[in-house]
């Protein structure tokens, strides 16, 4: 089964880019947190298009992106039982807004 992808704008990306959530967590990358991403929005913007067409074009996902910051959420019961916790994994922001375009 193949995958075609067609191309993203400078529109599409500054739109997600304007529409993140300033409180979300920006994963294990910290050095760009939501609030910075969505202020320099119209800047970036014609860079990250690049950067994820090159991705498409290449067929790749960038490695960074896959890795998650995992962190265990209390479920109910007692809290000291291993077996009341459930993980969640937090992905980087820029890997998130990739994902978000493609859909």
């Amino acid at each position: 089964m193949d995958l075609n992808f067609q191309s993203i704008t400078d529109k599409a990306v500054l739109d997600v880019l304007e529409k993140i959530d300033p409180k979300k967590s920006p994963g294990c990358d910290t050095t760009m947190p939501p609030t910075f991403l969505k202020k320099v929005a119209p800047v970036i913007a014609p860079s990250v298009r690049t950067m994820f067409n090159c991705c498409i074009d290449e067929s790749c996902w960038p490695n960074k992106w896959k890795m998650g910051k995992w962190t265990p959420v209390f479920k109910k019961g007692d809290k000291h039982a291993k077996e009341n916790y459930r993980p969640i994994t937090v992905l980087p922001l820029l890997g998130k807004v990739f994902e978000h375009l493609l859909c």
